[in-house]
């Protein structure tokens, strides 16, 4: 019995830590603390081709860091 405890106690932490991460990527989306998908993708790409030592296309269409 003691177990099955156990288990919801680890679901219901669970499922709070997903509502916190919900609240707050809803916070950062009202106050415009946000990157546009496109822009992250082409940093990435831009990541991807430096770890693999291949010739950088230029930078990100916005040119901002995806890392402050």
């Amino acid at each position: 019995m003691s177990n099955l405890k156990l288990k919801r106690h680890g679901d219901l932490n669970q499922i709070m830590a997903l509502v916190q991460l919900l609240a707050n990527g809803r916070k950062d989306i009202d106050e415009g603390r946000v990157i546009p998908a496109a822009d992250v993708f082409a940093q990435l790409e831009a990541m991807d081709r430096a770890d693999r030592n291949e010739p950088d296309d230029g930078p990100p269409a916005a040119g901002r860091p995806l890392r402050p």
